[in-house]
This record gives structure tokens, C-alpha cells and sequence, in this order.
């Protein structure tokens, strides 16, 4: 995480990629499970909240996961610290897929519009920094998957 010395973007524009990266992996470097509660259902905690910047994480269980969502034009780093987790995006007038495993980094720019979801056996978590901050209402009326529920196809 940026320390004293380390000179932050302004609050009125967005952190650059490289501060994003920084401050993501500062946290996964740590205990980041220690951030979300025990449970068995997709769960998150607020590590930090800035003006400039916020930093999630995120516990993914087995079948969890997150339908079609933005983050609000904020610009994020997601770190996945372990697990692995499937993630469909819009690029290019399709929609793309990718794999996000243990150690994997992606940034999201402000326009990113994806779906994650984790379809293995053990539970997945990552680290989220977003600026400008996105506040907890996305996480909460963003459609959630579970597949551990949804009826049979």
C-alpha cells in the first residue's frame, strides 16, 4: 500500500494503473481473508476508503458469482490472491472470455463491463482497488449467480 512518501493522484482524477497495482498488491501480500467474514456465500469487506481510491476484497465460493455488472466509470486492479475464476467481459462488439488464476492481475478501464464467476472446487479470492470509489451499493443490486442453487439445465 502507498505510504506517506508516495505521492497518491489527486481525489478529482482517477489513481493510474501503476498506484492501482501497488496498493492491490500491498494487500494480497497480506491476509486478505481476513478482510471478509466467515461464511459460505460470495462475501466482501472494505479494506480501505479514500476519496481517491477504495480497496475490496472478495471471497468467491465454489458456483458463486457476479451477472453482467460496470463499476460506475471507476477505473480497478483485481488481483486473485487464490482460486480461480472465470470471467466474461465485453471487448471489441463481443463478449470475450478469460481465466483468472492465483497470482493473475488484470486492469479494468472505466468502461470495463464483466461477469465473474468461479467454477471450481475451492474458493477464490481477490483483491479489488478501484478509483475513483464505487461504493458498497454495486455489490449489493448487481444480479448474483450461484450455481449452487439455480435449478438444473
Amino acid at each position: 500500500m502507498p505510504t506517506s512518501n508516495q505521492q497518491l493522484s489527486s481525489a478529482t482524477h482517477m489513481l493510474t494503473a501503476q498506484e492501482l497495482s501497488a496498493i492491490a498488491e500491498g494487500i494480497a501480500a497480506g491476509d486478505p481473508a481476513a478482510f471478509v467474514p466467515v461464511g459460505t456465500d460470495r462475501r466482501w469487506g472494505i479494506v480501505v476508503a479514500t476519496e481517491a481510491y477504495e480497496a475490496w476484497v472478495i471471497a468467491w465460493p465454489n458456483g458463486t458469482g457476479l451477472a453482467m455488472h460496470d463499476h460506475g466509470g471507476a477505473r480497478a486492479a483485481v488481483r486473485v490472491v487464490s482460486g480461480r475464476l472465470r470471467e466474461r467481459f465485453h471487448a471489441d462488439g463481443s463478449v470475450q472470455l478469460r481465466w483468472l488464476d492465483a497470482g493473475d492481475e488484470q486492469m479494468l478501464s472505466a468502461d470495463h463491463v464483466h461477469e465473474v464467476i468461479n467454477l471450481h472446487d475451492i474458493e477464490a479470492i481477490t483483491v479489488h482497488v478501484y478509483s475513483p470509489p464505487v461504493g458498497d451499493m454495486g455489490f449489493r443490486v448487481d444480479p448474483e449467480i450461484d450455481l449452487r442453487t439455480s435449478p438444473a439445465r
